[in-house]
């Protein structure tokens, strides 16, 4: 499928310079995952990237091609036509849109794509008034490199709370916990 998308945007570079007069350089990378974003054109220094759902490619084929790579490949056109001076999904990029397709661009029409989303884990936190706090996988990663966070209810510092063989233990990520005596 990588040729074939290679070959359908030959075939668009074509179209643009014949429609459009504008002689784009474009590269194609298959490096998007997970489960917002299908495609992604972005200007670069050398001309323009087009990011594809390389899982995507696999499962839909030439619909996912056909859609996802026109869909980008207009972006770029009127990046370079326009600059930012449009909005993204504005009449100008309908129009190209419809000029690549030779049809009508009507949303209700494009195929849906079905991404198997990932299950985000969440991590259990405890405070001073026992509450259960979960974070996110972000935040537990800030904590574990020294931020802190305070619950808003009782100001207390937030705690892990690890789970093993049914006992829980409570780790302190924070000193001020810890009390030392001396003999």
């Amino acid at each position: 499928m990588r040729q074939k998308s290679k070959e359908r945007l030959d075939a668009l570079l074509k179209k643009a310079d014949n429609l459009f007069g504008v002689n784009l350089k474009i590269d194609l990378t298959y490096d998007l995952k997970g489960s917002c974003t299908i495609g992604q054109c972005r200007k670069t220094p050398n001309g323009y990237t087009i990011r594809l759902h390389e899982e995507l490619l696999y499962k839909y084929g030439f619909i996912y091609l056909n859609d996802v790579l026109n869909h980008e490949f207009a972006h770029a056109i009127q990046m370079e036509i326009y600059k930012y001076k449009t909005k993204p999904h504005g009449k100008e990029w309908k129009n190209i849109l419809s000029k690549l397709e030779n049809t009508q661009y009507n949303p209700k029409l494009r195929p849906k794509y079905e991404i198997i989303k990932k299950s985000k884990s969440t991590y259990n936190y405890k405070c001073n008034c026992n509450q259960i706090h979960k974070l996110s996988k972000t935040r537990h990663n800030r904590i574990q490199k020294g931020t802190k966070y305070i619950c808003k209810k009782c100001k207390g510092f937030l705690t892990e709370i690890f789970a093993s063989k049914n006992t829980l233990f409570i780790s302190y990520l924070s000193f001020s916990f810890l009390h030392h005596t001396t003999a």
